[in-house]
């Protein structure tokens, strides 16, 4: 028998809006921080690194939000233009694919 499947780890920025933020901030931004490593690239954005595949970051997200909620979970890959804190800036160079 073969070894498990080990599937690539991928790059997403997760982007949000939240009509009700005292009732779903808190639990979305919980369950975002459990899909990976992750940063915070605003208050309504995060980068995650994570095994889950594209779709299953999505639904996995969308039971915490409300139907006026916005929720957008974007591939990141090379080649990228920013500036922010320079760990963040780093830890992106780290983990971008091509």
């Amino acid at each position: 028998m073969f070894g498990a499947l080990h599937l690539p780890m991928a790059v997403y920025l997760i982007s949000f809006e939240v009509e009700n933020p005292e009732e779903t901030q808190a639990p979305l931004e919980n369950t975002i921080r459990s899909l990976g490593d992750w940063g915070r690239l605003s208050p309504n954005g995060y980068i995650v690194h994570s095994f889950e595949t594209q779709q299953a970051v999505y639904d996995t997200l969308a039971e915490k939000t409300g139907p006026q909620d916005t929720l957008y979970v974007l591939p990141l890959r090379r080649p990228w233009i920013g500036k922010g804190p320079k760990e963040l800036d780093q830890w992106l160079e780290e983990i971008l694919p091509y």
